[in-house]
């Protein structure tokens, strides 16, 4: 029969467990984000697990706005669980590069002076947008 106390040391070590692998996985989304080139930008789509079209299917720049409305702070909410800090680039010139991947599913990368500042996937099934993560 367990005490009391070794079932709360088991308790603890079970969460203690699933804090660390949460901790690992957003450690393992590289912290380099190098968006200068096309060859840098698919290397990091690579490194997440994503098989992407060698080129993006489409280009444009575009301006952070300066505020925000309700469907935007959901979009900024979107890139903070991705860990971008979109919100520091608030009008700023940003350029956008679309890439497809295996699946037909939109991957956009949002890139200021050279470095991988945004970046989501829009389902093709669905149109759902979701965070850019590691892929698993």
């Amino acid at each position: 029969m367990l005490s009391r106390n070794g079932f709360i040391a088991i308790i603890c070590a079970v969460v203690l467990a699933f804090l660390l692998l949460g901790t690992l996985k957003t450690a393992l989304i590289p912290e380099i984000r190098d968006g200068d080139t096309n060859e840098s930008r698919v290397n990091y789509l690579l490194s997440l697990g994503y098989k992407v079209s060698e080129t993006p299917a489409s280009f444009k720049e575009t301006v952070v706005p300066n505020s925000y409305g309700e469907e935007y702070e959901k979009y900024l909410s979107l890139q903070a669980k991705s860990g971008f800090p979109l919100t520091d680039y608030k009008g700023n010139s940003v350029q956008i590069y679309e890439y497809k991947d295996d699946l037909d599913n939109k991957i956009i990368l949002i890139v200021a002076e050279g470095k991988i500042i945004g970046g989501h996937i829009c389902s093709a099934e669905t149109s759902e947008i979701k965070p850019l993560q590691i892929k698993g």
